[in-house]
């Protein structure tokens, strides 16, 4: 019987943040707890194996069932929606790449990180903490013929690298981000910059209601591609925000592109806070994270193609 009290004890302490998480959709600091749901499924696991080994029935079962809830909840971050996506591709589109990657303020791996980009060869390169310290990677992709340069803060700046030539580019004025707007098989789109910063209580929503209003302020809209560093999960309450703001939608795939020890709270996270965002328009060939470059982050790049 205390075994048993026990294990229902332990069970309602990943139950309960999994239940906070759910609530950030109406009040956003409870948002923070969603960016460690698949810590809370590794929980469910454990105690479901440990509560089965110990024939303890009742909490085996309800670990069962708030595991399979909480996988449910992962969302885009579920393996068979990017197979679903990319089985939906249309052979006649044109098939572009895309590059996201926070190179770190202090990452001098400049000459490694353009060798990974020239082997990736993207059209567009995003970068996040680009600082004097490797800033001098821009004049090593001499590729990338056309930059948009904007300062995240008094050290630090976001970058939007192209291979084909903008229509129109500049600053958001209130996030502090760059844009670009390129021709995309022939349709103007929105090239965007992004590196949100970290989850309550730091300010993550004052950056994505800034975004919100940048975007607002246009007086043309266009399809929006949007990248970086979001600090938050695929499945967050603020990612779905920055889709609905952009009216773009995540490149589905659970990819663990930042896996450092130095955060806020000084302990180690392995999350995938490095997203993509497509338009409606286009339709995902393949996404992967590339391999550790000095960097706390992992670069992502994403091919997809842009229907007619």
């Amino acid at each position: 019987m205390i075994l048993r009290i026990l294990a229902y004890c332990v069970l309602l302490i990943p139950v309960t943040f999994t239940a906070l998480s759910l609530t950030g959709r109406w009040y956003r600091p409870m948002d923070s707890f969603s960016h460690f749901l698949h810590y809370y499924c590794l929980a469910f696991a454990g105690i479901a194996v440990l509560a089965a080994l110990l024939r303890l029935k009742g909490p085996a079962v309800y670990a069962n069932v708030s595991l399979i809830c909480a996988i449910l909840l992962l969302g885009p971050a579920k393996p068979f929606a990017f197979a679903m996506a990319k089985s939906s591709a249309h052979s006649t589109s044109e098939e572009y790449k895309i590059l996201t990657f926070n190179l770190l303020y202090a990452n001098d791996q400049i000459e490694r990180v353009a060798n990974y980009v020239g082997q990736q060869s993207p059209d567009i390169v995003l970068l996040q903490e680009v600082s004097p310290i490797n800033r001098d990677v821009i004049d090593l992709l001499k590729e990338y013929k056309f930059h948009q340069r904007c300062w995240e803060n008094a050290s630090m700046e976001s970058v939007v690298l192209s291979k084909i030539e903008p229509i129109a580019q500049g600053c958001l004025p209130n996030a502090d981000v760059p844009w670009m707007d390129i021709a995309l098989n022939g349709k103007q789109t929105r090239i965007i910059s992004v590196h949100l910063n970290w989850p309550w209580p730091f300010n993550q929503w004052q950056r994505i209601d800034d975004l919100r209003t940048d975007l607002a302020a246009f007086p043309e809209k266009r399809p929006v591609i949007l990248g970086g560093d979001f600090n938050a999960v695929p499945w967050s309450h603020a990612v779905k925000t920055v889709e609905n703001i952009t009216g773009a939608t995540i490149v589905p795939g659970f990819r663990f592109t930042f896996y450092g020890y130095d955060t806020p709270f000084k302990f180690p996270l392995f999350v995938p806070i490095d997203q993509i965002l497509l338009p409606d328009s286009a339709t995902v060939q393949s996404a992967v994270a590339g391999p550790e470059i000095g960097s706390d982050h992992r670069p992502v790049t994403v091919t997809f193609t842009v229907g007619d």
